[in-house]
């Protein structure tokens, strides 16, 4: 915004240097760059972490997968790519039955019958290590399929970011 507001100015003083156009092109284009330049130590610190970071999630995830398919039977996934690595057919898509409960079509006690019927031989939830592990309602599933959970199920694995339940 400064270089715009300058702009003017430096325009009357490149008029008087020998090559007006080469300086008047290269006055344009360069204070775009700035920000690049001084936004570039921290892009290149935050890339580096980031890359680190990759490496620790994909291998996070490649253990998840492995325990998956270590169960025999349907898996519940609230990660559904979790299910596909793990070579699971996807019986529950967690946003599209959130869906169908938030507008009534199922309610959240057929989810639970199934849960304490343990149909599923191992539930996947997307559960960050700094979350309490408690049976509060979680954005896709709601209080009833919760306590069903905890009731019929054990906690077989816990990453950084994914809880694996195995019926008790």
């Amino acid at each position: 915004m400064l270089a715009g507001l300058a702009l003017p100015g430096l325009i009357r003083l490149v008029e008087d240097v020998p090559f007006p156009r080469v300086a008047l092109g290269v006055l344009l284009v360069v204070p775009f760059f700035f920000t690049t330049i001084l936004m570039l130590p921290a892009r290149i610190y935050t890339d580096v972490h980031a890359y680190q970071r990759r490496a620790r999630s994909e291998a996070e995830f490649n253990f998840v997968a492995d325990i998956l398919r270590q169960q025999p039977g349907p898996v519940l996934c609230e990660d559904t790519p979790l299910c596909s690595a793990a070579g699971k057919p996807r019986e529950y898509d967690p946003f599209h039955a959130d869906q169908l409960i938030r507008v009534g079509r199922i309610q959240p006690e057929q989810l639970a019958q199934l849960i304490q019927s343990r149909h599923f031989k191992a539930i996947e939830l997307e559960w960050h290590a700094a979350e309490p592990m408690d049976a509060r309602p979680r954005v896709h599933f709601a209080g009833p399929v919760m306590r069903a959970l905890f009731a019929t199920y054990q906690l077989k694995a816990r990453t950084d970011n994914f809880a694996v339940f195995v019926p008790r």
